[in-house]
């Protein structure tokens, strides 16, 4: 290209560095069983780039939760249709191949590539050269968002219908009621699909457009869960498969040592809040292996693991100032999630479509803990641990912030539930187990021990008056969201546990 047209493109267009990387791919017994050249483009600088503040990176992929609902009402549907359907519902799981170079670029968006080593760099006049992209490359910021937006146009054309709630669920709905739901995870495609939609008719037409694809039905693995069919209308979902590897990777801290009967119990709350002075912090290289144990517990607890969920979230507070006391609490987690492989959650869609909430929290001296469950056909579909943004001056305020936060996500999966053929037709009740709170969510009333609490945690009370869910009282011991707040005593701990994990 000429030297002005390069100045031109400094402006207007993006020019990014070439890199080659080699892939070996190891078999079982950890040999290499071929190699894989592939072109990365190293877009690094594009990405901070002043010249270039509209290039959007940004790509949305399915959440383990709304890919949860969509299994939970792929189930209730299933036994729904047990009496007049002998066909059950169809299960695949679809990887399409190199997938980023398949992505369709907008008009007027283009792309440039600076040569790899190897490569002649610049012409006779010496005047360096760049190579013009015909399509997106791995590495490139915004292949992942291009080829999103590919696939999004496919499955329109062939008739999907995108999900206001979440852009990756899509629907397709037939004359007669049968109906397909897809959920997409970057180049990774789960399909739901009753016996009488045409299936196979909708995989092909993918086929035939982006060529490279692997099909498997009934998959037993999908976004690090493991898929097992139990019976018409009966799924469970495990992360068992994960905690095998991680057994295998932590073996020093799980071989000759017998398994704790719990992931922690209150002796990890004492070591976190002595944690908090900072004054025996690891080692740096220590710090590292701790963030190393505590990173790799994390990725299984929103996939099927809620009895680790509170464990996990007061571990994971302490990564830059850990201490002895915290690594052995970690190492203890670890023995646990390693001899409890095979737990995970049950969908049964004889349990029923109706949606249910629980709510909770802990009252600590610093940041409570908010613990929240959404329970679906037998199972929780979404449930979190987390430490609350503000330090609340009363149980109250604690446990009406936990129950404001449940709120907004049992509206967003109401919302997801209608998209996917099952509304909720009455308000979703959720259940908390302090009066006070459950009286602030319903009532418009000041008292001289409320009048602290913040107006954006009465949001439980606007989705109450909307209609939206209903809250009600439960006792403690029946609150399946107290495991979500604190380590409880063994009892306690198997009881909720049985609930959330049958």
């Amino acid at each position: 290209l000429s030297i002005r047209r390069q100045r031109q493109m400094c402006i207007r267009d993006r020019v990014i560095d070439g890199l080659w990387v080699l892939l070996a791919k190891r078999g079982p017994d950890g040999a290499i069983d071929r190699y894989k050249g592939r072109c990365v483009a190293n877009d690094c600088k594009s990405k901070r780039d002043v010249r270039h503040p509209g290039l959007e990176c940004f790509s949305p992929a399915i959440s383990h939760s709304n890919w949860k609902c969509q299994i939970a009402t792929s189930c209730v549907r299933d036994h729904e249709m047990s009496n007049t359907t002998p066909a059950p519902r169809r299960y695949f799981a679809l990887d399409i191949g190199q997938a980023f170079l398949k992505g369709e670029p907008g008009e007027g968006e283009q792309c440039y590539l600076r040569p790899p080593p190897g490569f002649q760099s610049r012409d006779e006049r010496g005047v360096p050269l760049v190579w013009k992209l015909g399509t997106p490359l791995y590495g490139q910021g915004d292949a992942g968002r291009i080829w999103y937006r590919t696939l999004h146009k496919q499955l329109v054309n062939q008739g999907f219908a995108r999900c206001e709630s979440d852009p990756c669920l899509f629907v397709k709905r037939y004359p007669g009621g049968a109906s397909i739901e897809l959920s997409t995870y970057v180049d990774d495609l789960f399909v739901t699909a009753d016996a009488a939609a045409p299936v196979e008719q909708e995989i092909e037409a993918l086929r035939a457009k982006f060529n490279e694809m692997t099909v498997r039905e009934n998959p037993d693995y999908f976004l690090g869960m493991n898929i097992e069919y139990i019976d018409r209308g009966i799924i469970r979902l495990s992360a068992s498969s994960y905690a095998t590897t991680l057994a295998k990777r932590y073996a020093s801290v799980v071989d000759g040592r017998d398994a704790p009967s719990l992931p922690s119990d209150a002796s990890l709350v004492k070591a976190y809040e002595r944690a908090l002075d900072r004054e025996h912090i690891l080692p740096a290289e220590r710090v590292a292996q701790y963030g190393s144990k505590v990173g790799s517990l994390i990725y299984p607890v929103p996939c099927a693991r809620p009895d680790c969920a509170v464990t996990v979230g007061l571990l994971a507070r302490a990564l830059t100032f850990p201490t002895e006391e915290l690594e052995r609490c970690a190492d203890d987690c670890i023995r646990y999630f390693a001899a409890t492989a095979d737990q995970g959650v049950t969908f049964d869609g004889s349990k029923g479509g109706r949606l249910v909430a629980y709510s909770d929290s802990d009252w600590a001296v610093v940041h409570s803990t908010t613990g929240y469950c959404l329970m679906l056909a037998g199972a929780p579909i979404r449930y979190a641990s987390k430490r609350q943004h503000c330090i609340a001056l009363s149980s109250t305020e604690a446990e009406l912030m936990a129950a404001s936060q449940a709120a907004t996500e049992i509206a967003h999966t109401r919302e997801v539930l209608a998209e996917l053929g099952m509304p909720q037709d009455a308000p979703t009740e959720l259940y908390v187990d302090n009066s006070g709170a459950e009286a602030l969510a319903r009532e418009r009333k000041v008292t001289h021990n409320s009048r602290h609490i913040s107006r954006r945690y009465f949001k439980v009370r606007e989705y109450q008056a909307d209609g939206l869910l209903t809250v009600k009282h439960v006792n403690t011991s029946e609150n399946p969201s107290d495991v979500l707040t604190k380590p409880l005593p063994p009892a306690a701990f198997r009881t909720h546990v049985s609930f959330l994990m049958p």
